[in-house]
């Protein structure tokens, strides 16, 4: 309604605050006659209620008023009026406080926390432009100017302790986020993952869901970005708005950290504006409609110069329809729709309507053909994604579906084969796992193809010469790897407290997952000696043999259960009794007890070397753990945020929503 009044205003060059609205005669007062006259006429050509359009006059001219007298005390005194509004159901809705721009964020804070003492200090947070504002910082320094509204976000009231806690932990996830960047950075290049190869919750790909290799900080910069911008989702998918906005915005913040030729190569950014925007519409915060347009405008010129204007950019990649990018442009259209409507720009709100209208049919999957595709044994989440993909052509999605399912099993075994091959001589450039499995596909060995890219620096073609040339040479330079790899395993595990018998016993085994790893890291501790590359190392090898012992654990358990059946009861009792016991001469009794005397003598000098490191070997188990704990608890939060994860949606929100605001658009 307050929109709808003030372009009618601005359209006609009304003034409020003049003649013959305000009475000259008697200070501010309202000249009741000219005030009525002005409501009955825009009631009438406007379709509102004479009554609601009156009051809604008188507010605006008050609020014109009030802000005259604010500007002339900040000309007169530098100290400004700054708006607070307050979220629905808090009283009161608006406060109006005047203080000076050079107080911090934490002074204002106290001065609303007096206004409004059911409100405490940790429990809110303050929006500017856009910005979450910082206790230490001036307002004047964060952009706060003389009359600008401010969003106050309530987390906890002064008698809700759990909640009050919930707040603290707002605060710390933005600290956690950067503990999770690094150790996400860190994974690939010091091998911090787990034993059984798993990825990081986060990669960056390009539109081919290829993996874009970073320098480790441009990458870390980068994460730190995209796990509060995660972050932030999650909490929307739980419906905390308050928190999801926290959490964007600070997201927000650190891709502005990050180098603009990073960000032009993925669309995190241009998604994180939509869900931003989305907030403040769920939040009801018509104040910010000025910040949700730049920020749509934003993603959309990024979006377009992803995608291309119809999409051509996409498609030309992919080969198939895009579906995932339809699902952003819909929201993109329906987001702008919104804002038009509130905005009072109601053919653009329509306009905007019909076109996320469109792509919400576009992304519609035909019952039958899905029928049909899990009538074939697929499932329904591969059936939704191909037919999304292919226009619901069902021969299409089954041919895309046969070429994803290959596609996952090439990378699985680049990504497995990776994890064996490891860097070039200089410690930081990967040995190419897409070249070395083309090379044996030929018929090549991997241990021969993998010396061949190193020497070559993975140029395939010089790699084949020399496959094809020089077989001695690479046999030699191969043995030379795996020993120099397994002997490097086996010193870290000595220097790292590790039981020699469960080294030993596990040497092949930690040499496939880690020896690579441990290579590189061995390299960069010798370029730099001050470095901590050799911790990083132990703890790497304590984490990959901790996993190794539980899955032995595990299958031993599972062994003995099995073992215990009656099936197998039965199976022992068949055993012929020549086999079943043991009978030994005199001779076979004395080596017996020679080899026990000295596994006895072994085993209890490895307790006494093992007793001796320790201290050393817990610190370095807890650390190990710690970061394991920390990287699993981050995949459980996050979860599986691709692309694909998105296009098995319903749709059911984007749906409503829409058709909530057609209802309104045709009131």
């Amino acid at each position: 309604l307050l929109h709808k009044l003030r372009q009618a205003l601005r359209s006609r060059a009304i003034k409020l605050w003049e003649p013959p609205y305000t009475s000259p005669d008697s200070g501010s007062a309202p000249d009741a006659a000219s005030m009525q006259s002005l409501a009955e006429s825009l009631s009438q050509n406007l379709r509102l209620c004479p009554s609601a359009c009156a009051a809604a006059l008188e507010n605006l001219r008050q609020q014109t008023l009030d802000n005259a007298e604010s500007l002339a005390h900040f000309r007169a005194t530098q100290e400004a009026t700054l708006k607070v509004r307050l979220p629905r159901g808090q009283n009161p809705q608006l406060l109006r406080i005047r203080c000076s721009l050079q107080s911090t964020g934490y002074q204002f804070k106290s001065l609303i926390v007096a206004r409004a003492p059911q409100l405490s200090m940790a429990g809110v947070s303050l929006i500017c432009n856009g910005r979450v504002l910082d206790d230490a910082l001036s307002l004047g320094n964060q952009g706060v100017q003389h009359n600008n509204s401010l969003m106050l976000l309530v987390r906890a009231t002064t008698d809700d302790v759990q909640n009050l806690r919930a707040s603290a932990d707002d605060a710390d996830a933005l600290r956690e986020a950067e503990t999770e960047a690094g150790l996400l950075a860190g994974e690939e290049d010091d091998g911090l993952g787990s034993a059984s190869g798993g990825s990081a919750a986060l990669h960056v790909t390009n539109q081919r869901g290829e993996k874009i290799n970073l320098p480790r900080e441009h990458r870390k910069a980068l994460y730190y970005a995209m796990i509060l911008g995660e972050k932030g989702k999650a909490a929307l998918r739980s419906n905390q708005h308050g928190r999801a906005l926290l959490l964007l915005l600070a997201a927000d913040e650190a891709f502005n950290r990050v180098d603009r030729s990073l960000l032009d190569r993925v669309d995190n950014h241009a998604l994180l504006q939509l869900d931003t925007v989305w907030c403040y519409l769920c939040l009801g915060r018509l104040d910010e409609l000025g910040d949700a347009w730049d920020r749509l405008g934003l993603a959309e010129r990024a979006l377009v110069k992803a995608y291309g204007e119809q999409l051509e950019r996409v498609e030309a990649v992919k080969g198939t329809s895009a579906g995932g990018e339809r699902i952003h442009l819909l929201r993109l259209h329906l987001l702008k729709a919104m804002c038009c409507f509130y905005s009072n720009r109601l053919e653009e709100a329509a306009a905007e309507a019909r076109l996320a209208s469109a792509e919400l049919d576009k992304l519609a999957v035909d019952d039958a053909g899905l029928s049909s595709l899990m009538g074939m044994g697929f499932s329904l989440l591969e059936s939704r994604l191909a037919l999304r993909h292919c226009a619901n052509d069902t021969q299409a999605a089954i041919d895309w579906i046969v070429a994803r399912r290959e596609r996952q099993r090439t990378q699985a075994a680049e990504r497995k084969l990776q994890r064996r091959l490891g860097y070039l001589d200089d410690g930081e450039t990967r040995v190419s796992a897409a070249s070395c499995l083309r090379l044996t596909e030929m018929g090549y060995l991997e241990s021969h193809a993998h010396e061949a890219l190193v020497l070559t620096r993975n140029s395939i073609d010089a790699a084949l010469t020399l496959l094809q040339d020089d077989q001695d040479r690479l046999q030699t330079l191969a043995d030379q790897r795996y020993n120099s790899r397994l002997q490097l395993v086996l010193d870290t595990a000595a220097s790292s407290g590790i039981a020699s018998a469960d080294a030993q016993r596990l040497s092949s085994k930690l040499y496939r997952l880690i020896g690579a790893k441990l290579e590189a890291l061995n390299r960069r501790q010798q370029r730099d000696p001050t470095g901590n590359h050799s911790l990083k190392a132990q703890q790497l090898l304590i984490g990959c043999i901790d996993e190794l012992l539980e899955d032995e654990q595990q299958q031993k358990q599972t062994s003995e259960a099995s073992d215990a059946s009656p099936s197998s009861a039965a199976a022992s009792s068949s055993v012929p009794s020549s086999l079943a016991s043991w009978t030994t001469t005199d001779s076979d009794e004395g080596e017996a007890a020679t080899a026990m005397a000295a596994k006895i003598r072994r085993v209890e000098q490895e307790k006494e070397a093992a007793e001796a490191a320790s201290s050393d070997a817990a610190a370095l188990r807890e650390a190990s753990q710690r970061q394991r704990r920390a990287l699993d608890k981050l995949r459980d939060e996050v979860g599986d945020q691709d692309e694909e994860a998105y296009l098995d949606s319903d749709l059911q929100e984007e749906r409503r929503q829409l058709d909530r605001l057609l209802a309104m658009l045709g009131n």
